[in-house]
């Protein structure tokens, strides 16, 4: 295990807890009940991403987490997801704004963005 699954685990204990909430530092994710859509901001870029697109995102994330012929992989348009090393690299392909995520990390955004797309 490395030093940045053990954090994740330790932060996400700490978010079932309900000691700490559940946002992720430069990676929010929003729901846009009015306009049924889900905002995804890395660092000062976003993405307007319909409640399906965040979801199959979700699952894209999810999949890449764990990877296996079983598991969906469904592109999203305008954002890449790729793996680098143990971590996976979301990439705009509009803004060219990224972020690597430690796989704890991933994990996480992969929850937010199933929560935020069931609002």
């Amino acid at each position: 295990m490395t030093i940045a699954d053990c954090i994740g685990m330790f932060i996400n204990e700490q978010i079932a807890k309900g000691n700490l909430a559940c946002d992720l530092p430069g990676l929010e994710v929003r729901p846009e009940p009015k306009t049924n859509t889900v905002t995804l901001n890395l660092d000062e870029e976003h993405t307007i991403l319909t409640k399906e697109a965040a979801d199959r995102l979700s699952k894209s994330i999810r999949a890449l987490l764990t990877p296996s012929k079983d598991n969906p992989f469904v592109p999203v348009p305008d954002l890449d997801l790729t793996r680098r090393g143990t971590s996976l690299k979301l990439f705009d392909k509009k803004s060219g704004a990224e972020k690597t995520l430690a796989p704890s990390i991933a994990a996480e955004l992969a929850e937010n963005l199933a929560r935020a797309s069931k609002v």
